[in-house]
């Protein structure tokens, strides 16, 4: 809850923000409305619609930062190295990590657990990381892997990345593999498959 001594503009408004994201945490996107923000904050619903116009106003800006946030990641985990494996072991990892340490996030990002957001934002939002991933794997083999097939690779990649987080942190997986560094393991491995399997 927020401090009654006069909380600055951006204060509420970071407030607002992350108190969604911890309502979303523990009863998932569905369970976010515009008046358990109001009154887990302290606050009546008018003032969190003087920062956002609507629910969907204020999901987007989270979806914002948060694509913000996990680009930020990706490059910098990124430029650690200069060897083509290394930079898409990389991305696998930061994918892995984000989702992990702020699932109610990733959940949010990719349409998991209720979450609803508008998908041609959500698009705009991604292109910057969409477009640094490209070029990665185009940098991985651009003898196979060019402009003209990346997105065949690209798709494939993502079905298995997306695929195998949305599974373990739904908790499907520990059923089978409860070592999750094992399977973070596993899963960059079959990426990499992917990427150095010829394309029919």
């Amino acid at each position: 809850m927020l401090s009654k001594n006069r909380p600055s503009r951006e204060e509420v408004h970071s407030s607002i923000l992350q108190t969604a994201r911890d309502i979303a945490a523990t009863g998932g996107w569905a369970a976010v409305t515009v008046r358990k923000v109001a009154e887990r904050i302290g606050y009546t619903a008018p003032i969190i619609y003087e920062h956002f116009g609507s629910k969907d106003e204020m999901l987007n800006q989270i979806l914002k930062d948060g694509y913000a946030s996990l680009y930020a990641q990706v490059v910098e985990e990124v430029e650690k190295h200069t060897d083509s494996e290394g930079r898409i072991t990389g991305i696998v990892m930061v994918f892995w990590s984000f989702s992990h340490t702020t699932p109610e996030l990733y959940q949010l990002m990719y349409g998991m657990e209720g979450a609803r957001a508008t998908s041609e934002k959500a698009r705009g939002y991604a292109q910057p990381l969409v477009v640094f991933v490209t070029k990665e794997l185009i940098r991985f083999d651009p003898k196979r892997i060019t402009a003209d097939n990346v997105v065949t690779y690209m798709v494939e990649a993502w079905s298995m990345l997306h695929g195998m987080i949305a599974l373990d942190i739904s908790g499907y997986t520990a059923k089978y593999i409860a070592d999750n560094q094992k399977l973070s393991e596993l899963l960059t491995a079959d990426v990499l498959h992917i990427l150095r399997r010829q394309q029919t």
